[in-house]
């Protein structure tokens, strides 16, 4: 058994140090809390990989300085189009 990170791992990690910085204006809590709990309803759902992937990556495209090629990268295509389809356009 293998003890390497998954990439479900590698995106929570990934997401964590991405917002490492940021709080909610709502209430002061940790920005990361909502992308977590939006993946966490996801994988109850029974939804694939890739979908909670992008559920915990959501906002970082939106609101931090991560450019989307690092995440097609390291989580790939179809994870990075899911998380641009659900960015705000800020322009």
């Amino acid at each position: 058994m293998s003890n390497a990170p998954t990439r479900i791992e590698e995106a929570m990690r990934f997401a964590c140090e991405a917002h490492k910085t940021q709080t909610r204006k709502s209430d002061g809590s940790p920005y990361v809390v909502h992308p977590l709990m939006c993946a966490h309803m996801l994988t109850r759902k029974g939804f694939e990989d890739d979908v909670i992937i992008a559920a915990l990556l959501h906002d970082v495209l939106e609101d931090t300085g991560v450019a989307k090629e690092t995440i097609r990268a390291q989580f790939g295509n179809h994870v990075l189009e899911i998380v641009e389809g659900v960015t705000e356009d800020k322009l």
